[in-house]
């Protein structure tokens, strides 16, 4: 069994997605790629195609989404994956539905951008972790389980050591596009991280390469730090949409992709990525 999905940066969604699935076909083998000859050969195709049809394609990223829960939070790949399989792993309806209430929903919501009340939503490393503790009943070593996650701990420490440091070292390179900015559109040549600068700016939009420089990112800039409210919205008739479509659109040969939700598209180029920058605030 072959289970695709997209290649470079991952998210919980796309993680979990595959965790859910090894654990219920271990011996399948994962592929991560955007080629689409690959969702022809995959049996699973999960974060990625643009489709959806609760058998083999299982992509929230196309117009409309896939769906939403009846009290409005959307889908993301890891709800539509555990709304198919996640009954094989829990052998009761009443389980899968409480999981997803209690904790896919959140990690859907994050990667959707959506938060609709402005909430701190429901997912913590205290309550990740607390998941390790023997439940009472389970005859479980309290202290086994506490080496385990101690592992899991330490490799978050040195991670989280790790991104800190490439903060600092980004501000400089940051701290520059700002300064050269035109129309409230920051240009970075290199990607890293960005958000905390940018957010103290009156700036709209930034745009910038993905680390392996295969395409390049538009991603509307925040209201403020880790808020899911952008300052400025990508076209609403180009959300989702096809690269054929927004080529049909814009006249952009190169635009690939508008997140359905509008704070992020991409582009082959840099020149394009700015001529989406511009049609977006209208210059």
């Amino acid at each position: 069994m072959l289970l695709v999905t997209h290649n470079n940066s991952f998210h919980a969604d796309d993680i979990f997605s595959a965790a859910t699935l090894k654990l219920i076909f271990k011996f399948a083998k994962i592929k991560r790629t955007r080629e689409e000859q690959y969702f022809e050969k995959g049996d699973i195709v999960f974060d990625v195609s643009g489709k959806y049809d609760g058998e083999k394609y299982f992509d929230h990223h196309q117009y409309n989404n896939a769906g939403a829960r009846k009290d409005g939070y959307p889908y993301a790949a890891f709800g539509l994956i555990w709304k198919k399989f996640g009954i094989k792993l829990c052998g009761s309806e009443e389980i899968v539905n409480r999981i997803d209430e209690n904790f896919i929903k959140y990690i859907d919501a994050i990667d959707n951008g959506y938060n609709p009340d402005n909430n701190n939503l429901k997912i913590s490393i205290p309550e990740i972790f607390g998941l390790f503790n023997p439940n009472w009943n389970e005859n479980i070593n309290y202290d086994k389980e506490f080496i385990k996650i101690v592992k899991i701990a330490e490799a978050i420490i040195l991670r989280r050591i790790e991104k800190e440091k490439a903060i600092l070292l980004s501000k400089e390179i940051v701290d520059k596009a700002i300064k050269e900015a035109v129309d409230k559109i920051i240009i970075l040549d290199v990607y890293c991280n960005w958000q905390e600068e940018t957010v103290k700016t009156e700036n709209l939009i930034i745009i910038y390469p993905e680390k392996n420089k295969e395409k390049w990112m538009i991603r509307m800039i925040p209201k403020e730090l880790n808020s899911f409210e952008s300052r400025v919205e990508l076209k609403e008739d180009w959300r989702g949409e096809s690269a054929e479509k927004l080529f049909e659109l814009t006249g952009i040969k190169d635009f690939l992709f508008c997140h359905a939700n509008g704070f992020i598209a991409s582009t082959k180029t840099k020149e394009s990525a700015i001529k989406v920058a511009k049609l977006t605030i209208g210059k």
